[in-house]
């Protein structure tokens, strides 16, 4: 997990690059969609998000607060009788890398077509969200770990790796920011790498921030 020094556009913040072992578990091939959320407005009654947004069963949803994906979450675990939650941060990369040790799932270059970012050299670049699953999945078949939007996931922030990206952690505290993961279309290269993470606060939704969910085996 995380970067060697030697990766183009690295940042500190990504080392120590070092081995971490996770529990099995299962995580969505795709990122949440509008559809899917959709479901879950309009069994509760709860306010739809965007609702001018088209496409909405191919989508990724987004300007979603971690608030909102718990509540999601929860109602997708009583609906299922399975428990979903937030991926940890460590459970992201190590889905998103797919056994890679690249810059990203396919290699150190970003290439052309292979992922919606700015300069991605997608018809979707820095212009808005593609349709989930519209590129190649990586050698696990997930989709979407590179650029498209940024994923939420149940880590807090630290400013180096000290244990908090294997847990999920607590939301006692108003002020602790998230580990989000992935990048987002409006963002360049160097910020859709498998290793590269940004904070949040609990309460932010950027119009390029989803999610996706993962079950424990």
């Amino acid at each position: 997990m995380g970067s060697p020094s030697s990766e183009t556009g690295r940042r500190r913040t990504e080392g120590p690059q070092h081995l971490v072992e996770v529990e099995g578990f299962s995580i969505g091939k795709f990122e949440i969609t509008y559809a899917e959320y959709d479901a879950f407005t309009n069994k509760t009654g709860r306010e739809k998000i965007n609702p001018s947004v088209d496409n909405r069963e191919s989508k990724p949803v987004t300007d979603v607060s971690y608030d909102d994906t718990i509540a999601y979450i929860t109602w997708l675990s009583n609906e299922t009788g399975e428990i979903y939650r937030l991926p940890t941060s460590a459970q992201w990369e190590y889905a998103a890398r797919a056994g890679s040790t690249s810059s990203y799932p396919w290699g150190d270059e970003i290439g052309k077509n292979m992922a919606n970012c700015r300069g991605c050299g997608s018809r979707w670049d820095a212009l808005g969200t593609a349709p989930v699953g519209a590129f190649a999945p990586n050698a696990w078949g997930i989709h979407d770990t590179v650029g498209n939007v940024w994923e939420w996931t149940c880590s807090k922030l630290e400013l180096k790796y000290c244990g908090e990206e294997k847990i999920c952690a607590s939301t006692d505290k108003e002020s602790t920011q998230f580990v989000t993961r992935g990048g987002g279309y409006r963002h360049h290269k160097h910020k859709v790498r498998s290793a590269f993470y940004h904070g949040l606060p609990l309460t932010s939704f950027p119009f390029d921030l989803g999610f996706r969910v993962v079950r424990d085996n």
